[in-house]
């Protein structure tokens, strides 16, 4: 259940009402990191996590910055692993 709209601005915002990884996450939480990244990686623009539903909110939000693409450098540091500690 993902969907998203397009701002005025021309960036857009993602957002899913149901997580499908859930009771996963809850142990994992590397896998919100990497969901997070994964917008990033094929979009290739910068996309912020703005609301979580592991935090208690009631979706988990993205901004993507549309006109904002990722460098070379940051595409690579995007497919690496993520660490407990750099969650949101």
């Amino acid at each position: 259940m993902t969907e998203f709209n397009e701002l005025e601005d021309g960036n857009f915002f993602i957002y899913q009402q149901h997580c499908a990884v859930h009771n996963l996450a809850s142990q994992y939480r590397q896998i919100c990191v990497l969901e997070a990244r994964l917008f990033e990686r094929l979009l290739g623009v910068h996309t912020m996590r703005q609301q979580y539903i592991m935090k208690g909110d009631q979706v988990c939000g993205y901004m993507v910055h549309a006109k904002e693409p990722l460098s070379a450098q940051e595409q690579d540091a995007s497919l690496s692993l993520p660490q407990v500690a750099n969650l949101d």
